[in-house]
Formats: C-alpha cells, structure tokens, sequence
C-alpha cells in the first residue's frame, strides 16, 4: 500500500480538524465572537464613517443586527426634483449575515493544527489577530456597500448594470471574502511551512544541485607547458643519423 503523499496528510488532516473545529465553533464560540465582532465593527465604523445619530450596530430582541450606516446629508431622490436629506440609513440583518464573518478563525486554526510545526503559539496568536481584524473591515466594507445600494435604489437614472455592480458586490463581501480571508492569513503566516510540506523548496534545491552538476569544471594545471610547434624527437630513442655505405675494397 503506498504512502499518502504530504500534500494529501496536510488535507486530510484540515477536514478532521475543520470539522471538530466547526462544532465547537457553532456550540461555544458564536456568542463570544459576535460580540467580539460587533464591538470591533463598531470601533471602526466609527473611525471610518464619523458619528452618527444612533449606534452602528444594535441587537434586536430576535437576535438579529440593527444597522445605522451615517452618511453625511446624502440627498435621496425619491422622483421629486427636491429630496430630502438624510443623516443615516438604518437596515436590519439577519443573525446568519454577521456569523458569516466569524467563521473564518475555525477555518485558519484548522489550517494552522494541520501543519507539522512544533511551535504553533506564535503563527496561532499572529493569525488569529489578522483574520480577526481582516473580517471586521470586510463586514464594516460590506455595510457601506449596502448602505449605498439603499440610497441608490430611488434614483431614477440607476441603470440596471450599476445594479449589478452593486449586487455582485454585496455577494463577494459577504459570501466570497470571509471565505478567503483566513486562507490567505494562513498562507503569508505559514509561507515558509507551507512550501516544505507541499515540496517547493525541496524541488527547487535539487534542481539547482542537477544543474551545477551537469555543467564540466575545466581546471588548466600551471605546471603543463603550454604547446609549441615543430617537432620534437621522442625521448629514449637515439636521433637519426646520416646513413653510409662501406666501400668496396
């Protein structure tokens, strides 16, 4: 039977621990980590958008998130020639939109658990602070995205490809970013790791060591005279003398 190659271990290993890491996630750590997120999200949409007239994100008795975007005197339309001016616009989410940005630490600590490394506190710590904080600016991002598809929405020359623009927007902040975020952290934190296990380096170092040894090493020693014309007699052998013919008595 052969052996798994590390690449096929490093993968196997991930699903075992994303899925062990998933239960305990929906289990112990949605509550703590919502929280964590809404205070965040909070602290930075504040730095990002400036005060507002309500809080940015308030939970309601369902559960769900309240969302209060300022958007400093937008004008909204709404077909009269005069519009209104609004000082921020409130939406609600659904529970299942702001958890979508916390699922991404099981994710990299599945990631992380996988490797071979022995010391796994440093990249631990590391990591889980920059995808922490990577997918609280992609929520506060998706929620400006969605603040400004609301004050879009009454304009009568929105035309339908900036609907588009605005729908595939929201999906990629919302389902496609989260996603990736914690497999990029885990790429840059375990780079080095990564390329190991999977052979990179490895291939690398035989081919430059194929290479310099098919190229020959030409040594020229200093003791070999270099070669001179004409010829030379051949040594331990007497030089040639003029041939005579005896007389004849």
């Amino acid at each position: 039977m052969s052996t798994p190659k590390p690449h096929a271990r490093f993968l196997l290993r991930a699903s075992a621990a994303l899925i062990v890491l998933s239960v305990v996630w929906w289990v112990a750590l949605t509550g703590p980590l919502l929280a964590g997120l809404r205070e965040t999200a909070g602290f930075i949409g504040t730095l990002a958008f400036g005060s507002a007239p309500c809080d940015l994100i308030t939970v309601t008795a369902s559960g769900d998130w309240n969302i209060c975007v300022p958007v400093a005197g937008a004008q909204s339309g709404g077909g009269s020639p005069v519009g209104s001016r609004l000082n921020s616009v409130e939406f609600e989410l659904a529970r299942t939109g702001p958890l979508a940005f916390t699922f991404g630490l099981p994710v990299y600590w599945a990631v992380l658990l996988s490797g071979t490394a022995r010391r796994r506190w440093r990249p631990l710590a590391a990591g889980t602070i920059a995808t922490s904080l990577l997918e609280t600016i992609l929520f506060v991002v998706f929620l400006r995205t969605y603040a400004a598809a609301v004050l879009a929405q009454p304009d009568p020359v929105r035309t339908p490809a900036v609907k588009w623009l605005f729908d595939a927007s929201q999906y990629v902040e919302l389902n496609v970013a989260p996603t990736l975020a914690p497999f990029l952290v885990a790429m840059y934190v375990q780079r080095d790791r990564l390329r190991e296990m999977f052979g990179v380096a490895g291939r690398n170092r035989a081919r430059l060591e194929q290479g310099t040894d098919r190229v020959p090493h030409f040594t020229r020693s200093a003791s070999v005279p270099p070669p001179q014309s004409g010829l030379e007699p051949v040594r331990g052998r007497p030089a040639p003398r003029d041939c005579q013919t005896p007389e004849r008595g």
